[in-house]
C-alpha cells in the first residue's frame, strides 16, 4: 500500500510559523545575554582578574529579566522574518 507525502495545509503553516515565533521570542534573549556576558569576557580578556567574574551572576540575575524587557520585539521580528521566508522565497533555509 503506498504512502502519500503529507500535504502541508494553511493550519500547519500556521502552526509552523507560530512556533518558530515562540522559539525565537523564547530563546533569543538569553542567549543575547550569554553572547553578551561571553563578548565581554573576551573583549576584557587583557584586564582579568578573578573578581570579574564574580559579577556574571549578578549579570544573569539582572540581565535576564532585562533581556526580554529589550530583547523580546527583535526576537520576534527575527523570527517573523525566518518562518515566513520559506512562503516568501520559495526555498527552505532551515528544515522545518
Amino acid at each position: 500500500m503506498p504512502t502519500q507525502a503529507p500535504t502541508s495545509t494553511g493550519e500547519s503553516r500556521i502552526g509552523v510559523l507560530i512556533g518558530v515565533i515562540f522559539v525565537f521570542v523564547l530563546l533569543g534573549p538569553p542567549i543575547g545575554v550569554i553572547a553578551y556576558i561571553a563578548a565581554m569576557i573576551v573583549w576584557d580578556i587583557g584586564n582579568f582578574e578573578l573578581r570579574s567574574l564574580l559579577g556574571i551572576p549578578v549579570i544573569l540575575i539582572v540581565g535576564m529579566p532585562l533581556s526580554y524587557l529589550f530583547g523580546a520585539l527583535p526576537a520576534l521580528y527575527a523570527g517573523v522574518i525566518v518562518g515566513l521566508w520559506p512562503r516568501v522565497s520559495g526555498s527552505c533555509i532551515i528544515p522545518i
